[in-house]
């Protein structure tokens, strides 16, 4: 019991990453001002790798309420689907909690679990948005083997103790166009 090879295995391939997906933000939304109050928006959304080459696109609309408050986000995007490029039209819902020196913060709703959400992910072979946890990805710093309690800090005090460490990890950029999207 507990002797060698036995226990947790490690493998820098044995998860999904978050590194690896497209990533929608509210802070990428509020850049770009689509939820500013009062008014229907709609972008094109880019998704650009570190040589500015396009990864993926989508259509983003906000729509707003009677009180002209964002309410909810319609994206139009294609995902390949057994060779086939499929359109998926997705709505993501926005929910706000209130600031204690006044205003508010925006979130997604996760369509999956319904949880207050920043960040929506959409890993490669999915056809929809939601948070990462309701995809079962891991970031990278997750991935790596545990030895003791203070392994985390010694590994982002010195950059040494796994596999990866002194490299960083490129995140795909997103880009907003001004133009009208295509629905």
């Amino acid at each position: 019991m507990g002797g060698p090879g036995s226990g947790r295995r490690w493998s820098p391939t044995s998860r999904r990453r978050v590194e690896d997906s497209l990533a929608l933000t509210i802070s990428a939304l509020i850049r770009n001002g689509l939820l500013s109050a009062g008014q229907d928006a709609t972008k094109v959304l880019r998704w650009m790798q570190a040589d500015n080459t396009a990864v993926a696109s989508a259509s983003v609309t906000v729509e707003i309420d009677e009180n002209r408050q964002p309410r909810l986000v319609q994206l139009l995007y294609a995902v390949e689907s057994d060779g086939v490029l499929v359109n998926v039209r997705q709505a993501i819902s926005l929910t706000a909690t209130g600031i204690p020196r006044g205003g508010h913060r925006w979130w997604f709703t996760c369509p999956s679990c319904e949880r207050r959400r920043g960040l929506l992910v959409l890993p490669p072979g999915e056809r929809a948005f939601a948070c990462r946890r309701c995809h079962g990805l891991s970031y990278t710093s997750q991935m790596g083997p545990r030895q003791g309690p203070s392994d985390g800090v010694m590994r982002r005090g010195c950059g040494q103790g796994y596999p990866g460490s002194n490299s960083r990890v490129k995140h795909n950029k997103l880009a907003m166009d001004n133009r009208t999207a295509l629905g």
